[in-house]
């Protein structure tokens, strides 16, 4: 059975009027708050209010114009605008009716959190100014919140074995809001050996890691961006954002997969860099110096030629093109594997398929960072568990920094053979 099915919120969950979808998690939210004691501190800790509210408050759904009375009286007014910083639907949720009336509101005798809650987009500035003059005289403190801080927050109240219709609720609640993808990235579940892929899902997951990635300083400081290319499939491509103006086909650049078997970070360049390091003795030496160093700290690095076609190769959008693709040539070695089966003659062989392969038909290579879903490391539980969000952001800071030699290597490659070309 469908864990929806065992929800209490699961008709919500199968809403099909999307515009229902504010309402429906509004409603819910409010009934949690009503019956969770626990659930309304934390949310008062979450908008860092200094006041608590009243066991006899009430909590009202769609906020009718009669209760100006009341708000119009209280002393501590706040409005609170809730949003996603994802925004994963597709379809767009939001109603074309203008209405005025505020999705919530939670009052006691001097206190008042008017909620305004998004689903699918910003919340709009010209309707809060409105309520806050049309409820609060202009008076209310205005706080912006995520429902992914929300999600974070059930997280934390979630009880094993709930005591209570407040704990039922809150669990339940907990697991709605990841149903409808406003939970945040929550790591990789399909390291968790009970939860199958499913491409549409880590479409969703890998946007969201990168919308946190992005937020992390080591990336900032690095000055690093993201190609931000539509999620036809589940990879994409982040660069030193020093370079512009060119393709990313062409330079040295950074790809996170969320594939069917692992998930995988990798240094990809172009098959001219490579030839340019095997003329150079010394580039060539301090490239072999890299791979050694890599794959003696990692089982799980791999060099990895790829050439694909795309059988349709139709244009959708601006450079992009979709349809069904094959490989027409693949050379992968686990690069640990490698030098221990190669022993001392490692850089002699690997020396050899390199200036083998350069004039093969492809155009560029990887040294990919892969983790298998099977691999116990990684799983729920294991030393390394990718299932935990923070676990899965630095393990994209770890391949970083780990190949940031080469990396740096292969840009001046790049800089000198575009200077040589001009």
């Amino acid at each position: 059975m469908s864990s929806k099915n065992l929800n209490v919120f699961g008709r919500q969950i199968e809403e099909e009027n999307y515009n229902e979808y504010e309402n429906n998690v509004t409603k819910a939210f409010l009934l949690v708050a009503k019956n969770n004691l626990n659930f309304r501190k934390k949310f008062l800790k979450l908008l860092k209010l200094q006041f608590q509210l009243k066991n006899n408050c009430d909590f009202i759904f769609q906020v009718s114009k009669t209760e100006k009375y009341r708000t119009k009286n209280v002393r501590n007014p706040v409005i609170c605008k809730i949003t996603s910083k994802y925004n994963l639907r597709e379809k767009n949720f939001e109603s074309n009716i203008k209405d005025n009336r505020p999705d919530g509101l939670i009052i006691d005798d001097t206190h008042a959190i008017m909620i305004e809650a998004k689903v699918n987009a910003n919340s709009d500035k010209d309707q809060i100014d409105r309520y806050n003059k049309d409820f609060f005289n202009n008076k209310a403190e205005i706080i912006s919140l995520y429902w992914e801080d929300i999600s974070s927050m059930c997280r934390q109240i979630k009880v094993r074995k709930p005591k209570n219709i407040g704990d039922y609720l809150a669990n339940h609640f907990s697991k709605y809001l990841e149903e409808i993808k406003l939970n945040g990235f929550d790591g990789i579940p399909f390291f968790n050996e009970n939860e199958n892929y499913d491409e549409d899902a880590a479409k969703g997951i890998l946007k969201q890691l990168i919308i946190d990635l992005k937020e992390k300083q080591w990336f900032k400081d690095n000055n690093l961006k993201f190609q931000d290319r539509p999620k036809t499939s589940v990879w994409d491509a982040f660069y030193d954002g020093a370079i512009s103006n060119t393709s990313l086909r062409h330079i040295p650049h950074y790809s996170i997969y969320i594939f069917p078997e692992s998930f995988g970070v990798d240094l990809l360049f172009h098959k001219n860099e490579m030839k340019q390091i095997l003329k150079n003795s010394e580039l060539k030496e301090r490239f072999l110096e890299y791979f050694k160093k890599l794959a003696d700290s990692s089982p799980d690095y791999f060099f990895r030629i790829v050439a694909y076609r795309i059988i349709a190769n139709k244009k959708k959008g601006i450079g992009v093109r979709t349809g069904a693709s094959y490989d027409s040539f693949i050379f992968e070695y686990q690069m640990s594997r490698f030098i221990k089966n190669h022993k001392k003659e490692w850089k002699k062989k690997l020396e050899c398929y390199l200036n083998m392969l350069v004039s093969e038909d492809y155009k560029q290579i990887s040294i990919l960072h892969k983790s298998h879903y099977a691999d116990k490391t990684y799983m729920d539980g294991g030393k390394f568990d990718l299932t935990k969000p923070q676990n899965a952001l630095e393990m994209v800071a770890d391949v970083y920094t780990e190949t940031q030699q080469v990396h740096s290597m292969l840009l001046k490659v790049h800089s000198m053979k575009k200077l040589k070309n001009q």
